[in-house]
């Protein structure tokens, strides 16, 4: 089915710099990886850095661009928009042919062809197939706080105020739910629901390289990716466990915490 949108897939030519630029100051993108996962998918709301990561998780796994899917980008050209704001009254047809690709990526997923899914509902799609993933698939989601996300999405749209920025992102959020609930009929409600994912990022206040390297310490814990050069293998910084039941994710059992605090003063 991606053969189909083929002629949609490009990479953002200012996004593809600035990452590139990050990426080749990174120690790991000197290391050649070997991946042991058939895809990640990256999932958020506006202003959470979804595109900014996917691009440097594909310069630094070395992911191509014909497997680096962007559904926002597909949306857009096929309706011919290039505004987020235009493309939020489009009718369910539109959205019925990505999720049918984004479901065909993960059921057909592979270690000899890795794919990367920028999708909202790339998680929840891909966790309906969890009992018969292998190779596993792994879901990320990205979240930002009110202040961030506007901050961010003002520094796009500076023409636009505080609560015109509130209101786009609600009615937003509102035709979103509208059309997922008219094309599949088993839609859970909440895309976003951390149960759905292996690893959770709030993006508030870290730079795109500390949340880079927060996915890339998940992966590395895990075996999912594991550096060719035994000289190097797993020295790249890993997050802790935490002591308590926050940033857990029933979907896997995994305990992660993305932001671990210092323990309290005796």
């Amino acid at each position: 089915m991606l053969e189909r949108f083929k002629a949609f897939l490009h990479r953002p030519d200012h996004l593809t710099a600035q990452a590139r630029k990050l990426s080749k100051e990174l120690p790991e993108f000197k290391e050649d990886w070997k991946i042991n996962f058939g895809g990640i998918t990256i999932s958020g709301q506006s202003a959470t850095g979804k595109t900014y990561l996917a691009e440097v998780i594909a310069t630094i796994y070395r992911i191509p661009e014909a497997r680096n899917i962007k559904i926002g980008q597909i949306i857009r050209k096929l309706m011919g928009k290039e505004d987020a704001t235009d493309f939020i009254e489009r009718g369910p047809d539109i959205d019925s042919q990505v999720d049918r690709l984004s479901q065909d990526l993960v059921e057909k997923a592979s270690l000899e062809s890795p794919f990367l899914l920028e999708a909202r509902r790339g998680g929840e799609i891909a966790n309906k197939y969890r009992d018969s993933q292998k190779p596993p698939v792994i879901t990320v989601l990205l979240t930002v706080d009110e202040e961030n996300r506007n901050k961010r999405l003002k520094g796009k749209r500076p023409e636009l105020s505080v609560d015109e920025i509130n209101a786009n992102e609600s009615n937003r959020a509102k035709k979103d739910l509208e059309r997922w609930r008219s094309i599949d009929l088993n839609f859970i409600g909440d895309p976003y629901d951390p149960k759905h994912f292996d690893l959770k990022i709030d993006t508030s206040n870290k730079s795109q390289e500390e949340v880079f390297r927060e996915l890339h310490g998940f992966l590395l814990d895990r075996d999912l990716v594991e550096s060719k050069n035994p000289d190097l293998e797993g020295k790249q910084p890993s997050p802790r466990e935490p002591d308590n039941e926050e940033g857990s994710f029933p979907r896997s059992g995994t305990v992660f915490d993305t932001n671990p605090q210092p323990p309290a003063a005796a």
